[in-house]
């Protein structure tokens, strides 16, 4: 079967209703509704030749085809903006129908009706049964306690080293009653369509370990896991794959031609082919039945002429009074000017990001490059890297400076201020930027205002109450002093 899986999202929208009641008025009700129509047709990618493969009854050492067709489906050969396909061909555990019911009788109602009564009969580990279907849920007790798919209880539970270390009383294990004996191990699929290119398609040769077991269970090998590859732009839309069986031999009732290396199939497919040592099977299995699904699955979906771009985007905070704009920072791409939000057509290969423009802002990326502004492109690529800029707050520091007098030892009493916000003297205090501040005091009985001092910012003023504008990041010092006035002659 082919599986081609997608992840579908649903957005839910909701519509608010409110109702307003003022006395005296009509009443007023709003109901809105908001719909955005969202529609999409999902079609198969692959199309896939699904006729069983029954190779029937078959005997040591003979080798036996089959085909298998995979194709682009038309859907997606008709479908512009993707190009090429890659798949596998998973081998896993094959699921038996059922128990079958049988009908006990039960009469009811005094003998006047009669009720069919379904009961399990015992399963027989060696009856041939028909294939089961792989999504059925069963349900299977101690020790496995398992409620889930079929094949997936299968797969997981596949005993050890199985089917070669198996007794007549593993067989009687309910695992049998479920699950085929596995198959795969003597399966090869070879990729025997001419498409131009030898190396896109992974093809798997018979007697291999199809399965690993760890703490978890068993597990698909991944070594043994034949892949695919289809191309509109190759116009290599088809493979064809042959699934050869290699029919492995009993212990110890192997022919003399299955110990030889180097005997292989000849023209004629006569049987005496090598089998190895790990893959002959034990005499308690004959007559009993094999089976393996083969799962072609979808990997990935390329689009076509897929273009490689990087997109830088600029974002400014300012909540700490900074005034710039995305414009007012120059964009780069190892040196050359970008526009902000404009996708940039470039080569794969390794790319840096960088800007220019206003001081007094703290920069870091985001989105596809590292925090150097680095970035790696692959074919087929569309990344975007964010320059933020974060305005950094202004600072100064008002000092009180107070000559002589009774409050020399206190100039927190002058209540310094900074935008009407009385501060300690000495303290570094965080402003808004691009923003006047009032610089002032309250002055003292005793006192005269000395005058400002301190950086250029602050010798500028010449009142009590100048406003003082600093820039993103600014940071300054500013003193006021006050001086004793002095004592009058007597």
């Amino acid at each position: 079967m082919s599986k081609l899986k997608l992840n579908l999202k649903r957005a839910a929208i909701g519509a608010g209703t409110i109702g307003v009641i003022v006395a005296g008025a009509a009443a007023f009700s709003a109901f809105e509704s908001h719909i955005i129509n969202v529609t999409a047709r999902i079609e198969n990618a692959l199309f896939v030749q699904e006729d069983a493969i029954d190779f029937g009854t078959v005997f040591p050492q003979e080798y036996l085809t089959s085909d298998v067709r995979v194709a682009l489906s038309d859907s997606f050969l008709g479908e512009d903006r993707v190009d090429d396909i890659r798949y596998v061909i998973k081998q896993k555990p094959k699921v038996k129908e059922p128990c079958r019911l049988v009908d006990a009788g039960v009469n009811t109602l005094g003998g006047l009706i009669r009720v069919a009564q379904a009961l399990p009969l015992p399963c027989d580990p060696h009856e041939n049964p028909n294939p089961g279907d792989p999504y059925q849920t069963i349900e299977v007790g101690a020790p496995y306690d398992f409620v889930g798919p079929a094949w997936r209880f299968c797969e997981e539970n596949l005993p050890e080293n199985a089917p070669y270390g198996l007794t007549e009383e593993d067989l009687n294990d309910e695992y049998w009653q479920h699950c085929y004996l596995p198959l795969a191990n003597y399966l090869s699929k070879h990729e025997t369509t001419v498409d131009g290119d030898p190396d896109n398609d992974f093809s798997v040769e018979a007697f291999h370990q199809a399965y690993f077991w760890d703490g978890d269970g068993a597990h698909l090998n991944p070594d043994f896991i034949a892949t695919g590859f289809l191309a509109k732009s190759d116009d290599d839309t088809e493979d064809s794959w042959t699934i050869d069986l290699k029919v492995p031999c009993f212990i110890n009732q192997c022919a003399q031609e299955a110990d030889n290396e180097q005997n292989d199939i000849g023209d004629d497919g006569i049987p005496g082919f090598f089998v190895p040592t790990e893959f002959r099977l034990p005499q308690i299995l004959e007559h009993l039945v094999f089976g393996t699904d083969l799962w072609i699955e979808v990997t990935e979906v390329s689009l076509a002429e897929q273009a490689t771009t990087l997109t830088v985007i600029k974002e400014v905070i300012k909540d700490d009074g900074g005034d710039a704009v995305v414009g007012d920072f120059a964009l780069f791409i190892e040196g050359n000017p970008v526009i902000s939000g404009v996708p940039v057509p470039l080569a794969p290969g390794s790319y840096t990001v960088s800007e220019s423009g206003v001081s007094g802002y703290d920069d870091s990326f985001s989105g596809d490059c590292d925090i150097l502004g680095e970035v790696t492109l692959n074919e087929g690529d569309n990344l975007t890297c964010t320059i933020t800029n974060d305005d950094i707050p202004a600072t100064i520091t008002l000092t009180k400076v107070v000559n002589g007098g009774p409050l020399a030892g206190n100039p927190n009493a002058f209540l310094p201020s900074v935008g009407g916000q009385v501060v300690s003297s000495g303290s570094s205090e965080q402003v808004d930027s691009n923003t006047p501040l009032a610089i002032n005091e309250s002055l003292q009985s005793g006192y005269t205002f000395g005058g400002f001092g301190g950086d250029v910012e602050c010798n500028v003023l010449a009142n009590l109450g100048d406003p003082i504008t600093l820039n993103e990041g600014d940071s300054v010092s500013c003193t006021i002093t006050n001086n004793v006035n002095p004592v009058p002659p007597e």
